[in-house]
């Protein structure tokens, strides 16, 4: 953590797991996070996985295997969620979606293409997730109504 005042570092955590972190979304109400994990991709010997993590204590409250190897996080307040695009996970780019308070996995929205879900956002009034199809030729935006 840093002190954006005196612009020095506070404090250093460590992610006791594999995880090299490419991803962070927080809940506020919580101060808890969800770190999207890159590690596990196809071809490598990590296991894919998603990090829940507590910032007020600086450890880890949650591993989930269920999805893994992706890159962006966003965090809705208004569904409470967290949503987790995991485009090289080795099952198939999907997003994985999370309870935000306490977080825990709830599904994984498969989308079709290895690297469909690198980006995401979810717009939460017409409550739509946008991601990219990334298949050579076929470059597109779509969206879907998360499930609940």
């Amino acid at each position: 953590m840093f002190d954006p005042v005196k612009d020095v570092l506070v404090r250093k955590d460590v992610v006791a797991v594999l995880c090299n972190p490419q991803g962070l979304a927080i809940n506020p109400k919580t101060n808890q996070a969800v770190l999207g994990c890159n590690v596990g991709r196809a071809g490598s010997t990590g296991t894919p996985l998603t990090v829940a993590w507590d910032l007020t204590k600086g450890i880890f409250v949650g591993v989930f295997g269920q999805v893994g190897s992706g890159d962006s996080v966003t965090y809705s307040p208004k569904t409470d969620r967290f949503y987790f695009g995991a485009h090289n996970f080795p099952h198939g780019s999907s997003i994985g979606i999370f309870s935000g308070s306490p977080i825990a996995f709830l599904t994984n929205v498969p989308t079709g293409s290895f690297s469909g879900a690198k980006n995401l956002a979810y717009d939460e009034t017409n409550n739509l997730i946008y991601t990219q199809d990334a298949l050579p030729g076929e470059g597109a935006l779509f969206s879907f109504t998360p499930p609940k």
